[in-house]
């Protein structure tokens, strides 16, 4: 299910930096098949869709694309981040780190981000922590450099965070948690 929610992800992504109309038609409609596939799996497999963080994922997805919403904006970051269609270099080398990186279902985990910029010297600058991917039973995730959760289901998890500051989108990392 994740395989089919990041290949959508990808598509998706491929849409919003799409040059024509036509290509970004093409390739909404390539990521609602992923996301459709992500619903599919979680109902062949007795999974709840309501509850289920990959199946909640795809539907929020697919509801972008066909409201013509933008996407998640944390997620939106991160991907510019990742891809760096910025012409301007990241400035922040930026660590996600959880712990413990293996755990039971339901068991805390904590995301903890950790930077450097060479710039700043001694100066803590201001940050924003916009959080992405899957985030566990947390609600309402903090604008913090840590993230407190667990998860209701077993799997490999990936959390996502971009870091912004004064001068917008300034690095982003990932980490993953295994869940048995």
């Amino acid at each position: 299910m994740s395989g089919f929610y990041q290949l959508g992800l990808l598509k998706q992504w491929k849409a919003i930096c799409s040059k024509t109309e036509e290509e970004k038609a093409g390739q909404d409609n390539k990521a609602k098949e992923f996301y459709n596939k992500v619903l599919e799996a979680a109902q062949s497999l007795n999974l709840d869709a309501e509850k289920n963080e990959v199946a909640v994922m795809a539907k929020d997805r697919l509801n972008e694309i066909l409201d013509k919403k933008e996407m998640k904006y944390g997620l939106k970051l991160f991907l510019e981040g990742i891809f760096k269609l910025s012409a301007d270099p990241l400035l922040l080398t930026v660590d996600l780190l959880a712990q413990p990186p293996k755990t039971t279902v339901s068991q805390l985990v904590h995301y903890l981000v950790t930077s450097s910029n060479p710039q700043t010297g001694c100066m803590m600058p201001v940050y924003s922590y916009e959080w992405s991917g899957e985030t566990g039973s947390t609600q309402n995730i903090p604008n913090a450099p840590e993230l407190n959760t667990d998860y209701p289901e077993a799997g490999i998890k990936v959390a996502h965070v971009a870091v912004v500051g004064s001068k917008g989108l300034e690095g982003v990392s990932f980490d993953m948690t295994e869940i048995n």
